[in-house]
């Protein structure tokens, strides 16, 4: 079942004033190194300069810092920081997968964050027919989000959920 454009709207809503609670850092990695790990950029610094003291032959050097896609929302290897990039179509359908098994928490900045994610990398609708069973799921997680959480629905002050 759809959800009307009116939820989408109050769903967005929740979703935006959950995730503006999160500080997102630009996604760093480091070129010499694994390039599969991801850093904030002071802990991508503090590394090169450890690679560099075990290696002072390794061309060690920070890499990245602009927008990136990946499979799931990253942190940083050191300090945990949360890092930001899109969601690539696999990445939003774990998140949707993750929330139909385990239960989507309103409360949560970082719940709202990832959906917030997932709306920005897929949309609401699918092109040409595409995707049909995920956004079945996504429909379907949604409305399981406005059932139990009906409560969000009559004002639009989502803000006394985290104060």
């Amino acid at each position: 079942m759809k959800i009307t454009n009116t939820e989408r709207i109050k769903l967005e809503e929740m979703f935006l004033a959950g995730a503006m609670l999160i500080s997102e850092e630009p996604e760093h990695w480091i070129s010499g190194y694994d390039e599969g790990l991801s850093f904030c950029y002071p802990c991508a610094l503090k590394k090169v300069e450890e690679l560099r003291d075990s290696d002072p032959d390794g061309e060690y050097f920070v890499d990245g810092g602009w927008g990136t896609d990946g499979d799931d929302t990253p942190s940083c290897e050191t300090c945990g920081q949360r890092l930001d990039n899109t969601l690539t179509q696999g990445g939003c359908t774990e998140e949707i997968r993750h929330y139909l098994m385990y239960g989507f928490d309103p409360f949560c900045p970082y719940s709202c964050d990832d959906m917030l994610k997932v709306l920005g990398s897929s949309g609401w609708e699918p092109i040409d027919g595409e995707n049909e069973s995920y956004f079945s799921d996504l429909y379907k997680l949604c409305r399981i989000i406005l059932n139990e959480h009906f409560w969000i629905m009559p004002n639009n002050d989502f803000r006394h959920m985290w104060n």
